[in-house]
């Protein structure tokens, strides 16, 4: 039964309305040539939506690279000028470690700038020194530590180590 109450007078077309060439009547189903055309229309409309969805999908991707780079750009720049300033308080730092340490020896501005940078490139290489003994002794740590635990292992599987000692060896 149909609700009255929620009739609207848009529902129904006016019946001196022509119908469009293209479009069947309304409550009649299209058959044969008529339904293929109406299936190649909706296909048409289809791919044109896909086609308008794809466009926005590729500018909306477009938009957030180029935020990425403007944002990795200010980045970079930020971190020049930090670079830039903490470089400027080292060499007036430095400078003036060398003035104080040529006033100390009677105005030799040559020997507190010598006294000065090969003080500084030999705490660098005493840096580099101890870091890169640092970084040897921790890996061979870990590999100790690895063959150890894998010697366990071996020895749990086989019921005695095959850590060889000299005298240990079989004879092939």
């Amino acid at each position: 039964m149909p609700d009255v109450g929620q009739h609207s007078l848009h529902d129904e077309a006016p019946a001196d309305a022509p119908t469009p060439p293209d479009k069947p009547p309304v409550g009649d189903t299209p058959t044969g040539p008529d339904a293929l055309n109406e299936a190649l229309r909706h296909a048409a409309e289809t791919r044109e939506y896909f086609i308008h969805w794809l466009a926005a999908e590729a500018d909306r991707l477009k938009l957030r690279v180029r935020r990425a780079a403007m944002w990795m750009i200010l980045g970079v720049a930020a971190l020049a000028i930090v670079v830039a300033i903490v470089m400027t308080a080292a060499g007036l730092l430095l400078v003036g470690l060398a003035e104080l340490i040529a006033n100390l020896l009677g105005q030799r501005a040559w020997l507190g700038a010598v006294i000065t940078g090969g003080g500084i490139l030999l705490l660098a290489a005493a840096g580099i020194a101890i870091g890169m003994w640092s970084w040897q002794k921790s890996a061979f740590e870990k590999v100790r530590q690895r063959y150890a635990v894998r010697l366990r292992s071996q020895e749990a599987k086989v019921g005695r180590s095959l850590e060889a000692a000299d005298g240990d060896v079989p004879d092939t």
